[in-house]
C-alpha cells in the first residue's frame, strides 16, 4: 500500500500545535524585570540617603519628603519581592513611587514653597539628575512589565 494513503499517525513525542496561554511572561523575563526593579528602587533610596543630612539642614520638610521616598522605596521593593496575584497589582506601586519622585523633583524646581525655596530653577543638580534618570527608567520598566505579552507554551504531553 502506498504511504500517501495511510492515515497520519500522531507522533507521541510532540505536543499538539495548540498553544496554551500562560498568565505570566517567561520566568526568566519576569525574574530580570523584578530584579532590575529591585535594584532601581534601592538606588532611589540610596540616592536620597546620600543627601538626607544636607537636605534636613536646608529644609526640614524636604528632608522628611526624602525620608518618605526612601521608606516608600523599601516598602515597594518588599512588595515586589513578595509578588502579587496580577502584574498590574505588582507593578502599579512601582510606577506610583517612580512618578512621585519625578513629580517631587519637578515641583521643587518649578515652584518656591515651604518644602524647598533654594532649588527653584536648579535643574543641574548632579544627584537630582541621577535620581530623575533612575525614577524615569523605573517607571518605563514597570510600564513595560505590565504590558509584556504572555508566553505561548505548548500543551504538555503525557506519556502513557
Amino acid at each position: 500500500m502506498p504511504t500517501e494513503l495511510l492515515p497520519a499517525q500522531p507522533r507521541p513525542d510532540y505536543a499538539p500545535r495548540d498553544p496554551v496561554k500562560s498568565t505570566a511572561p517567561d520566568p526568566v523575563t519576569e525574574a530580570m524585570l523584578r530584579s532590575t526593579g529591585l535594584v532601581m528602587l534601592m538606588g532611589i533610596a540610596l540616592i536620597h540617603l546620600v543627601q538626607i543630612v544636607p537636605t534636613f539642614q536646608q529644609s526640614t520638610l524636604l528632608g522628611f519628603s526624602f525620608l518618605a521616598l526612601m521608606v516608600g522605596s523599601v516598602m515597594v521593593a518588599a512588595h515586589v519581592v513578595r509578588g502579587a496575584s496580577t502584574r498590574r497589582q505588582l507593578w502599579l506601586p512601582v510606577v506610583a513611587l517612580g512618578a512621585a519622585g519625578l513629580a517631587g523633583y519637578a515641583f521643587t524646581r518649578m515652584l518656591s514653597s515651604p518644602l524647598d525655596k533654594a532649588d527653584v530653577g536648579n535643574w543641574s543638580c548632579m544627584l537630582g539628575l541621577v535620581a530623575l534618570f533612575v525614577e524615569a527608567a523605573l517607571v518605563a520598566i514597570a510600564a513595560y512589565a505590565m504590558k509584556v505579552r504572555p508566553v505561548l507554551r505548548p500543551t504538555p504531553v503525557r506519556s502513557h
